[in-house]
């Protein structure tokens, strides 16, 4: 298996890691807490954010080097990015379509997940 398949083997299976802990995070937050939709995409978004971090860093990227500002900066800024497509692939879904909201985050950790790798791989841990 060359590199370049390697790393997005890695990058899908953290992503996929990831993103099963933000919708059960989600669903908690919405079913329990009785939270937004939105809001509870919000929270668990960014709250995974730092552990799909540093996963990303050391076993997808394998990125030695100590954990950076500017780094961070740059992580956090393409997620960004990814929280507002995640949000309006959220509300066209469930609002729009009428699907049930963890369909639409599932739909948005997909289109996000793009976004994310593209961004990561050659601004972030480049």
């Amino acid at each position: 298996m060359g590199r370049e398949l390697k790393q997005l083997f890695k990058f899908g299976f953290v992503g996929g890691f990831c993103a099963l802990l933000d919708m059960s995070f989600m669903y908690a937050l919405v079913e329990y807490i009785h939270l937004s939709i939105l809001l509870s995409a919000t929270v668990a978004f960014l709250s995974v954010g730092m552990i799909g971090y540093l996963l990303q860093k050391y076993i997808t990227f394998q990125s030695r080097g100590a954990i950076s500002a500017g780094e961070l900066f740059s992580f956090f800024s393409i997620l960004t990015i990814g929280l507002v497509l995640n949000s309006l692939i959220i509300v066209v879904s469930v609002e729009i379509l009428g699907w049930w909201y963890l369909w639409g985050s599932a739909l948005a950790k997909g289109g996000v997940a793009i976004t994310n790798y593209l961004g990561h791989k050659y601004i972030t841990f480049r």
